[in-house]
Order: structure tokens, then C-alpha cells, then sequence
């Protein structure tokens, strides 16, 4: 969850470092930074860093280290492991899979950083006065919410009402409407003020609506706490079963099975090495088998 919402700025920034620069007046400056003129030491430095930022970290993340976490490693195989293991494995990186439908655990977190990705390439290496910035934007959440309404890859926390699902569509479906408006009000500013106030209202009521969202599925009993809880009481039962076992009143026959053998083996002649040792070490003692004899043994004996 903390990777959605900080991965898009971050990479904004490193994309706005490395775009070409502005030019007014034979001035270039960062378009990023209008201040910082586009030479000296600074500017150099922030190159050096932006490319060891993109390298690193912007393609990085998803293909270093997501990409072998989801595709290659435990995630891929979850559900052949042990409880133990994958109670480990969901405590560690559960939240870059558990939200999600099992058919799309693998990858469809990594469809959402290279959305991100390519929005924040748009935004900072397009002219913002290009028309194709607004179209390729516009596209990757075109394509975003198609993808979103047909397979609905998330998992909903209510049978009847798919709130995850619903709740991201609109999301997209917010952003497309919000970005197209803003560019139409940049190319007429003679009705940007209606417009901006439209799209403010819009995304307040998404804003409350997420929210209102958030507090109903926190509310609800999290069926994950409930599959650990019984995994747990699954575990002491398995654990618990031998002391019920040696201290009940059944557990006298089996005391006796495995001290004295079974009645097969009596009769097949078979000897376990422990009885053949207890028996030679008692060979010199006539009293310990005495001991050891049954009162039926007894009396048949004395007659």
C-alpha cells in the first residue's frame, strides 16, 4: 500500500530531473525546478543522481525486486506451502498479493507501478502544451479502467457488494474526467473557473467516498485474522493430543502395548532390541520375573 502512494511522486521527480529544460530568452532551466538553471555543479550532480534513481529505483523496484518476489520465488508456489510458511510469507509480503484475486497475485502489482511509471513519463518528459501529454494519459487510464471493469481483480471484503472493485473504477474513471477537464480549461480560460470548481466537488465527494469506504472494510471482521486464528487452534490440537493420550484413562493398554509388545508379536516370535536387552540384563535375577508375573501366572506355578 505505501508503494502505490509513494512510487508515483518519486518517480515524477526523478523523471522532472532528467527531462529537457525549459528555454526562455536563452535561459535554460529545469522545468522541474524553474529556479536551477540547466549548468553548474549542481546540475550535474542532479543528473548523476537521477540516473542512479532511475536505474535503481524506478525500474528497479518493479523489475529487481517485485518481479522476482512475485513471478519466481514463494509467492508463485503460496499455496504448496506449509501453514507455518505461509503465515511467514503473508506477515512479510502480503500486501503486495493478498488484495488480489489469485489468478492476478503474480503481476497485477506490478501493472499498477508501470501505470504509474508511464503516467509520471507523460507528465514529465510530454510538453505540457503537447496535445499527445493529455492523450497518452488519457490512454494508460482508459486502458487501466478497462482492464479494472472486466476482470475486477481485487478481492472484495462483501459477497454482495464488490466495494474494492467499485471503488478503483471510479477512481480511474475520477482521474480521466479530471484531467481531461483541466486541459480543456487551460485551452479556455474563460470558463476554467466553473470548470475547476466541478472537478473539485467531484473528487471531494470520491475523497468522502473513499473514506466512508475504508472505515466500513476496517469495521468488518478481516477474514485473514479468522483462517490464522483457526490455523493456530488447529495447531494446538495436534500438539495437545499426545498429553491427552498419556494421561488418559485409555492410555493404560497403550502403556502396556509398548512395554510388553502385542499379542502378534508374542506370537510371530519377534522381539524388539529393547525387550531382548531388558531380558538378558534381568537373566541372573529370578525374583525380577516373579515381580513381573501375572497372580494367573502365580497360581499356576505353585500347582
Amino acid at each position: 500500500m505505501s508503494l502505490n502512494l509513494i512510487y508515483f511522486p518519486i518517480v515524477k521527480k526523478t523523471a522532472s530531473a532528467l527531462a529537457h529544460c525549459g528555454e526562455d530568452n536563452n535561459y535554460h532551466y529545469l522545468k522541474g525546478a524553474p529556479w536551477m538553471e540547466c549548468k553548474g555543479h549542481v546540475y550535474t550532480t542532479l543528473q548523476v543522481l537521477g540516473w542512479l534513481a532511475l536505474v535503481m529505483y524506478v525500474f528497479g523496484v518493479p523489475f529487481g525486486v517485485l518481479l522476482p518476489l512475485l513471478r519466481k520465488h514463494k509467492v508463485a508456489r503460496r499455496d504448496e506451502l506449509l501453514p507455518e510458511e505461509r503465515e511467514t510469507l503473508d506477515s512479510w509480503l502480503g500486501s503486495l498479493y493478498l488484495p488480489y484475486k489469485k489468478e492476478f497475485r503474480s503481476y497485477f502489482q506490478i501493472l499498477l507501478i508501470l501505470r504509474s511509471m508511464l503516467m509520471a513519463f507523460a507528465l514529465s518528459f510530454i510538453k505540457r502544451s503537447s496535445s499527445f501529454q493529455t492523450v497518452a494519459v488519457c490512454f494508460v487510464l482508459l486502458v487501466s479502467l478497462c482492464f479494472q471493469i472486466y476482470f475486477r481483480p481485487f478481492i472484495d471484503s462483501f459477497q454482495k457488494i464488490p466495494l474494492e472493485n467499485t471503488m478503483e473504477a471510479l477512481v480511474l474513471l475520477t482521474l480521466h474526467f479530471s484531467f481531461m477537464n483541466i486541459r480543456y480549461a487551460v485551452l479556455n480560460p474563460e470558463s476554467s473557473h466553473g470548470i475547476i470548481w466541478m472537478l473539485v466537488s467531484v473528487n471531494l465527494v470520491l475523497l468522502c467516498g473513499i473514506l466512508v469506504s475504508i472505515t466500513v472494510v476496517f469495521a468488518k471482521t478481516n477474514p485473514a485474522e479468522a483462517v490464522h486464528l483457526e490455523l493456530h487452534e488447529t495447531a494446538a490440537d495436534e500438539e495437545s493430543r499426545p498429553f491427552l493420550q498419556t494421561h488418559s484413562s485409555s492410555a493404560a493398554p497403550v502403556r502396556d502395548m509398548e512395554r510388553y509388545g502385542s499379542f502378534e508379536d508374542s506370537e510371530n516370535g519377534q522381539l524388539s532390541d529393547e525387550d531382548e536387552s531388558c531380558i538378558w540384563a534381568h537373566a541372573d535375577n529370578p525374583a525380577y520375573f516373579e515381580e513381573q508375573a501375572t497372580p494367573e501366572e502365580n497360581v499356576s506355578q505353585t500347582n
